[in-house]
């Protein structure tokens, strides 16, 4: 309806469409996130260890990592991701905090 936020899931229940997103975020307010679009899925693990990128539908145990070989795909999905994360003003617990909450004294 007008004036409400959202996405009608309508289209989706009538099968005029298979999916109402495009991408799906996960964790974006913390020490990784992910994006999801179609079969692919980019992990940025924030410098802890290398980024990730998997075809889900080849490789549905995440085995072969194909973030060097797909370079352009995993460039795309990780300005995604940070687009995402700007929009809504997400805060990198490694970046933006004056200590790490998995270390003593990191989580006040």
């Amino acid at each position: 309806p007008k004036g409400i936020d959202g996405v009608s899931h309508l289209p989706l229940l009538t099968g005029q469409t298979e999916s109402v997103r495009d991408a799906v975020y996960n964790g974006a307010f913390a020490l990784r996130a992910s994006v999801r679009r179609g079969p692919w899925k980019m992990i940025d693990n924030r410098g802890e260890k290398p980024n990730e990128l998997f075809n889900l539908e080849d490789d549905p145990l995440e085995r072969e990592n194909r973030y060097e070989q797909m370079r352009g795909l995993a460039d795309e999905l990780h300005r995604e991701l940070w687009e995402f994360e700007k929009r809504w003003g997400a805060v990198l617990a490694w970046r933006d905090q004056p200590a790490r909450l998995d270390e003593p004294g990191g989580a006040r």
